[in-house]
């Protein structure tokens, strides 16, 4: 069984981002933190082998397509 397997795809408003969430199909892009900060919902990534994070804002009713383990 692959890695790929063993996710699911999820459309989730912004809001409901969690941690070790990924934000594409190739499990690069992991979510480490996600809260809101003002008005937007601020979701801090890191893709694999990268040394440096990444930040993306999102209004907390927008539908977000995320990788998450099946249960």
């Amino acid at each position: 069984m692959s890695r790929k397997d063993e996710f699911e795809a999820a459309h989730v408003a912004a809001r409901d981002i969690q941690p070790g969430d990924y934000l594409d199909s190739s499990m690069k892009v992991r979510v480490h933190a996600a809260r809101m900060i003002g008005s937007n919902f601020t979701v801090a990534h890191k893709l694999r082998g990268s040394k440096s994070p990444g930040i993306t804002d999102y209004k907390p009713d927008q539908t977000v397509r995320v990788w998450r383990k099946k249960t």
